[in-house]
C-alpha cells in the first residue's frame, strides 16, 4: 500500500489512504497480533509508529476508528497460512469471498494476488473431498472453482474424476457458466469479422467435458424450461460462431423453441449480443427468423453490403438443420414464406401482422411487395410516433390535449423516418433496428403519407380510451412503465384494427399458447418476488418488463373480449391460417386462462414509504392514508390518478362517467363520497336551472366529506361545473350496469 497522505504532520495522526473503489466488506478479521505479524499490516502500521507505541498498538488503533476495511482485508489475506486455513476449514462462502477478492482486488499487490490466487485455486481442486463435498448443495459454486482454475490453467482433470458422481449437475452449470461469461464479455455483434469459437476460450479439458455425449437427458435437463439451458447454450453458440455444435444440438432434438428469462430488461440495440432482447434470451426459432430473407437475398446475390456476411452463412446452414428436424417451429426459407396461405389472404384482404416481432418479421418483408404493403404493416412500424407517448406525463398530454399532442407525435416519427431513408439513400446503413426501411426506400413518399394518416388515426382512437392507471402509478406495481405503455398500445391496436375493419394477421408461431394461459400467474410471482426484494424497494433490475405478445393474446382470449375479436383476428401457423376445428386449440387456451386467472396469487405493494409522494400530491387524509394496508392503498392511489387523467373536456364526458363509475375503491375506503348517481342525473337533466342546481349539490358534498382528496375534489369540482353549463348528455349509451339496480 503505497502513497499514504496524512492528514497533517506531528504524532498521533491518523493516515488518509488515497482514493479508491467500493470497499470489500470486512466480514472475518484475524486478531490484531496476527495481522501485526504480516508484511502488510508492518509495512502499514510502521507509517504511524509514535515514540514509545508499537505495530501491533497503531494496528489496534486504526481498527477501533473503522479506517479502511480493503487495508486489514489486505493484512489478512497477506498472513501466513490464510489459503491453508481456508481450505481446511472447508466453508464455501469464505473460499468464495477470497476467490472473488484475489479475482478483482486492487488493494493486493499484484505479484502477491497472482501467487495467492493460484495457490488458492490449485489447493481448492486438488484438495480430496473438498468440491465432492460441496457440490450436492452447492453445484454452482464448484463450477465457478473449476471455471476459474481453468482460466488461470490449472490441470481440473483430476477434479472432474473425484466428481464422476454428479457429472449431470456439473456439467449443467458449467454450461450455463461459460454461457454467462460470454454474455458478459462478448461486445456488440456487428461487423464480418467471426467472433471466437468457444472452444477458444477454454482448456481443452473443461470443454469435452461440457459436451459429453448422454449425460444430460434432452427432455429432461436440455428442455427443461426452469433451467433456459437451450437458449443460453444457442445463444452462446450462435454469438460465438459455433455453428456446427448448433446443429448437433438440434440433431439431438434440444428445442429451438424455449426461451430463458434474465434478471433485467436488455433492449434491441443495445451492447448486449444479438438474440438478447427485452429482458430474455430469445429461442433460436425468433432469432433465425430474422435471417430468413437475408439468406435468400445471399443465394440471390443480392446481400445488403452492410450485411454480415459470415453469420448469413451460419443462418443459412442452421436454418437447414432446423428443416430436418421433426416439427421445425417456423418455416425454414422465405421461399416458404412468399408462398405462404397468409401472404395470399394479405394480397386480397390487406391487414396488420401480429405475433412476436422477429417470427411476424419475414411476413412483415414480404408482404412489402404486395398491394397494400407500402404503409405501416405493424404496431412497431407505428412506433416511431408511439413511443413519444410512453412517459406518463406525454400520455396525459394526449388524453387532456389531443389537439396539439398528436401532430407533434406523427411529425416526429415522419422526421425519424425521413432520416432513415435519406441516410440509405447516401448509402449508409439503416439506423433503425426496428424497421427496414430499405424496403420502402423506392416508395418512401407512398409510405411517408400512410404513415401520417395510420399514426395519426391510431393516437386519434387511442386519445379516446381510458387511461391505464397503473401507466401513471409504475413505481407501485412494481412494472416498466414504458413496457406496460408499449402493451397498452398495441392491445389498443386491436381495438383499431376492429374498428377499421381490417384483419388482424396474428402469427402463432414461436408463441407458447400454455404460457399465454399461465402468464397472469407467472406475471404477478415476479412481481410480487420483485416488490419484497430489497423491503419493497424495488430497483430498475427488479421490475417485471411485460411480454407484450402474450399480452396481445390475453386481450383477445379474455372471455368479455372474445365475441368482439374473434372475427377480426385471423391466428396463423406456419403461415397457414386456422379455420374451423383447427381452432379447438385455441378455445381450450381460453378455457384454460380463465381456470389459471382464478388461481393466480394477488399482487402485493411496496413499502408504505413509496406512497409518501402520492399521499401528498393527492391530498389525502394522512390518518385516512396510514389506517389503509398497502395493498388497498395502491388500489386508491391508482384510481385516484386514473380519474384525475381522464380527458374530462365536453367530448369525453361520457368516459368521464364511466370511469367514475369504476372507482369504487374510492367510496368504501372513504376518500371521496358516492357521487356517481349524483353525475349521471346532472349529465342527463335537461332543465339548465335544475343542472346548475345538480351541480352546486354535488360540489357540497364534496366539501363536506371529511377526508376528500384536495386533489380529486378540485377536479370534479370543475368536472360538475362544466357538465351543467353543457346541453344534456345521452347516458342511453352507457352500459347498463353503470346504473343501480333500482334506477
Amino acid at each position: 500500500m503505497k502513497n499514504l497522505k496524512t492528514s497533517g504532520s506531528g504524532s498521533g495522526r491518523v493516515p488518509v489512504p488515497p482514493a479508491q473503489g467500493k470497499a470489500t466488506p470486512y466480514r472475518t478479521p484475524q486478531p490484531a497480533e496476527a495481522l501485526a505479524k504480516t508484511k502488510g499490516a508492518k509495512k502499514w502500521a510502521a507509517k504511524t509508529l509514535v515514540s514509545g507505541g508499537s505495530p501491533t498498538a497503531h494496528l489496534q488503533t486504526l481498527k477501533s476508528t473503522a479506517l479502511n476495511d480493503r487495508e486489514l482485508r489486505e493484512a489478512e489475506i497477506l498472513a501466513p497460512g490464510f489459503v491453508a486455513n481456508l481450505v481446511t476449514e472447508r466453508k464455501p462462502e469464505e473460499l468464495s469471498r477470497a476467490l472473488a477478492d484475489l479475482q478483482g482486488a486492487s488493494e493486493v499487490v499484484s505479484v502477491e494476488r497472482h501467487r495467492l490466487l493460484h495457490e488458492l485455486l490449485k489447493s481448492i481442486v486438488t484438495e480430496k473431498g473438498l468440491l465432492a463435498g460441496f457440490v450436492g448443495s452447492e453445484p454452482k459454486i464448484v463450477v465457478n472453482y473449476l471455471f476459474a482454475a481453468d482460466q488461470v490453467r490449472i490441470d481440473v482433470s483430476g477434479a472432474l474424476a473425484e466428481l464422476s458422481g454428479s457429472t449431470r449437475a456439473v456439467m449443467e452449470n458449467l454450461l450455463i457458466l461459460h454461457c454467462r461469461k460470454k454474455r458478459d464479455d462478448t461486445p456488440s455483434s456487428s461487423g464480418d469479422a467471426a467472433p471466437p469459437r468457444a472452444a477458444d476460450e477454454i482448456g481443452a479439458t473443461l470443454y469435452d467435458y461440457m459436451w459429453q455425449p448422454g449425460v444430460l437427458s434432452v427432455e429432461q435437463d436440455w428442455n427443461d424450461k426452469s433451467t433456459g439451458l437451450a437458449a443460453r447454450v444457442y445463444n452462446s453458440l450462435w454469438n460465438g460462431g459455433d455453428y456446427d455444435k448448433i446443429c448437433d444440438l438440434i440433431a439431438m432434438g434440444v428445442s429451438t423453441a424455449l426461451a430463458c428469462i434474465l434478471p433485467m430488461n436488455t433492449g434491441r440495440g443495445s451492447t448486449t449480443e444479438e438474440g438478447v432482447w427485452s429482458g430474455y434470451v430469445q429461442p433460436l426459432d425468433h432469432l433465425l427468423s430474422t435471417y430468413l430473407k437475408r439468406v435468400h437475398d445471399y443465394e440471390q446475390g443480392t446481400l445488403g453490403k452492410h450485411e454480415n456476411e459470415a453469420k448469413v452463412r451460419g443462418a443459412k446452414q442452421v436454418l437447414e438443420a432446423m428443416s430436418t428436424s421433426e416439427s421445425p417451429g417456423i418455416l425454414t426459407t422465405y421461399q416458404q414464406v412468399m408462398g405462404s396461405e397468409l401472404l395470399v389472404a394479405f394480397e386480397a384482404e390487406p391487414g396488420t401482422f401480429w405475433g412476436f416481432e422477429d417470427v411476424r418479421l419475414p411476413y412483415v418483408e414480404a408482404a412489402r411487395t404486395k398491394p397494400g404493403g407500402m404503409r405501416p404493416l405493424r404496431m412497431m412500424d407505428l412506433w416511431a410516433a408511439v413511443q413519444d407517448i410512453i412517459t406518463a406525463d406525454n400520455y396525459r398530454a394526449l388524453l387532456r390535449n389531443p389537439t396539439e399532442t398528436i401532430p407533434k407525435c406523427v411529425e416526429g416519427g415522419i422526421a425519424k423516418a425521413e432520416m432513415a431513408f435519406d441516410m440509405l439513400a447516401a448509402g449508409k446503413p439503416n439506423p433503425s433496428s426496428e424497421v427496414n426501411y430499405a424496403l420502402m426506400l423506392d416508395d418512401r413518399t407512398a409510405y411517408i403519407e400512410a404513415f401520417r394518416e395510420q399514426a395519426t388515426d391510431f393516437l386519434t382512437f387511442l386519445s379516446k380510451q381510458g387511461p391505464e392507471a397503473k401507466l401513471l402509478t409504475a413505481d407501485l406495481t412494481g412494472k416498466d412503465a414504458a413496457k406496460m405503455m408499449g402493451a397498452l398500445a398495441c392491445k389498443a391496436g386491436l381495438w383499431w384494427a376492429r374498428q377499421k375493419g381490417e384483419p388482424v394477421y396474428y402469427c402463432l408461431d414461436g408463441i407458447n399458447l400454455d404460457d399465454v394461459a399461465d402468464y397472469k400467474t407467472f406475471k404477478s410471482k415476479l412481481i410480487n418476488a420483485g416488490m419484497t426484494k430489497r423491503a419493497g424497494e424495488v430497483s430498475r433490475k427488479d421490475l417485471f418488463y411485460e411480454v407484450i405478445t402474450l399480452a396481445e393474446m390475453r386481450e383477445i382470449l379474455r372471455e368479455e373480449n372474445w365475441p368482439f375479436l374473434k372475427n377480426t383476428v385471423k391466428f396463423v401457423k406456419l403461415g397457414k391460417i386456422l379455420k374451423d376445428t383447427e381452432l379447438d386449440n385455441i378455445e381450450k387456451v381460453r378455457r384454460r386462462m380463465a381456470r389459471s386467472d382464478a388461481k393466480a396469487p394477488p399482487r402485493g405493494a411496496p413499502t408504505r414509504a413509496a406512497f409518501d409522494s402520492y399521499v401528498k400530491e393527492l391530498g389525502l387524509d394522512p390518518a385516512l392514508a396510514a389506517s389503509l394496508d398497502t395493498v388497498t392503498l395502491k388500489r386508491v392511489v391508482t384510481k385516484a390518478k386514473v380519474l384525475g387523467g381522464v380527458n374530462a373536456e365536453a367530448q369525453h364526458f361520457l368516459l368521464f362517467l364511466e370511469y367514475l363509475w369504476d372507482c369504487q375503491i374510492l367510496y368504501t375506503s372513504g376518500v371521496l363520497p358516492d357521487v356517481r348517481v349524483a353525475f349521471l342525473d346532472l349529465a342527463k337533466e335537461p332543465d339548465p336551472a335544475i343542472r346548475q342546481n345538480r351541480a352546486q349539490m354535488i360540489v357540497d358534498d364534496l366539501n363536506e366529506f371529511p377526508q376528500t382528496s384536495r386533489y380529486l375534489r378540485d377536479i370534479l369540482t370543475g368536472v360538475a361545473r362544466r357538465i351543467a353549463a353543457e346541453d344534456p348528455i345521452d347516458v342511453s349509451i352507457l352500459a347498463e350496469e353503470l346504473y343501480p339496480p333500482d334506477r
